[in-house]
């Protein structure tokens, strides 16, 4: 179950993936089972967007197929935590290690890392060559906001090319497009939650706002996948470029690493929790393994198998998912750290910004432990003090040290 702060509802994109459930795996069994109709995929994404922003923004067509779906709020971006290089590592099943697509300011005649192979001139094969290569007759769109997507994948791959000039254009083409044509794979991409993240900053009502437009935009298009005819043969993924901090995105924090990762549609498993880590690359491979599309060895990106019905996926490793950290007075702006310059003396006041679990500290700068004194009041520092908390449940380190 969701749980969401009723706060009304950052610089990421999330992709819907939409595929028939007819193919998931190797087991033909399974595959009767799931009837002999083509897979369709519509991979739509939201850039931007955070977990923070689907818990605390007004989100019913997200938070329906959540419950309809399989899904994780703890899915990871790649480092570094920007556009060009998330949306390659997206499509292209592979980080940016093997495609080479390092920063937004990559292109085939500007680039530093070569890609370890390659489906054109300096560019590492997306799944839409893939899917082209091995379906050559059906139908595969691209209809991105952000122009910058049209140079990450292989033009020729496709039919349908559209780079509209606002979402509410993104969302009407998509929609018509699939109506009419029906097609094998469709991505869809937005770009408005990241523009409210740069311009107002990630938590805020502005950023929670287009959050709130995106569930509605969300809406149009899963509405076209129902009048299309081929929602029964359908499985959606709902996935993100990156989150956010502050007014910015790029670096290394869990704001900006962790990303939603939603299936839904025939086939998948419902209101389950993935336990499982699943990475950026992780979903073009999810895409392949419905539309029984071979990789070549250069993807590293595995098929969420966990989230299809009938796969039982079991091993010692489950995602841990941290508590957030405790929370000073004095809050950090930007990236900087939290404190600050008083004087004389100054009042060190810790919040636990977690329905559970006890703030532990130290006031010389030592990682706290579960022998750590437990924050309970408020304390009076006189001199320059370094302060380390963390949550801890049942003695046990919960979150990231503060």
């Amino acid at each position: 179950m969701l749980i969401k702060h009723r706060v009304k509802k950052y610089t990421s994109i999330i992709t819907l993936t939409i595929g028939m459930t007819s193919l998931w795996s190797c087991d033909y069994d399974k595959l009767d089972k799931m009837g002999s109709e083509t897979t369709h995929v519509v991979v739509i994404g939201f850039d931007g967007l955070s977990p923070d922003g689907l818990q605390n923004a007004d989100t019913p067509t997200f938070d329906t197929m959540i419950e309809e779906g399989a899904s994780t709020m703890h899915a990871r971006a790649v480092l570094p935590t920007s556009s060009s290089t998330n949306w390659a590592s997206m499509i292209m099943g592979a980080g940016p290690e093997q495609h080479g697509i390092t920063s937004n300011a990559w292109e085939r005649d500007n680039l530093t890392l070569p890609a370890v192979t390659q489906s054109e001139p300096f560019l590492f094969p997306s799944i839409f060559h893939l899917i082209r290569e091995q379906r050559t007759s059906e139908k595969i769109g691209a209809i991105y906001h952000w122009g910058g997507f049209g140079r990450l994948f292989e033009k020729n791959a496709v039919d349908f090319d559209e780079n509209p000039a606002t979402e509410e254009e993104t969302a009407v083409n998509a929609s018509s497009y699939i109506k009419v044509e029906k097609p094998l794979f469709t991505f869809v991409h937005f770009d408005h939650i990241d523009h409210a993240g740069h311009e107002f900053g990630h938590g805020t009502k502005e950023y929670y706002h287009a959050v709130e437009k995106a569930d509605s935009l969300l809406a149009e298009i899963m509405k076209a996948i129902t009048e299309s005819g081929m929602a029964d043969n359908t499985m959606v993924i709902i996935s993100s470029d990156h989150g956010g901090k502050g007014k910015g995105h790029g670096g290394e924090s869990m704001e900006e690493i962790e990303i939603p990762f939603i299936l839904w549609g025939k086939g998948i498993k419902k209101d389950y929790r993935i336990k499982y880590p699943v990475y950026q690359y992780d979903n073009a491979a999810t895409v392949a393994h419905a539309l029984q599309i071979k990789t070549p060895r250069a993807w590293i990106g595995r098929p969420v198998l966990e989230a299809f019905e009938g796969e039982n996926v079991e091993d010692g490793y489950p995602t841990l998912v941290q508590l957030k950290k405790p929370r000073l007075n004095r809050p950090a702006k930007g990236y900087a750290a939290d404190g600050g310059l008083f004087n004389d003396e100054a009042q060190l006041v810790l919040q636990n910004p977690n329905a559970y679990g006890e703030i532990r500290y130290t006031l010389n700068g030592a990682m706290p432990t579960k022998e750590s004194n437990t924050f309970t009041q408020s304390i009076v520092l006189k001199e320059n003090t370094v302060v380390k908390s963390a949550i801890f449940v049942a003695d046990k380190l919960s979150s990231r040290v503060s």
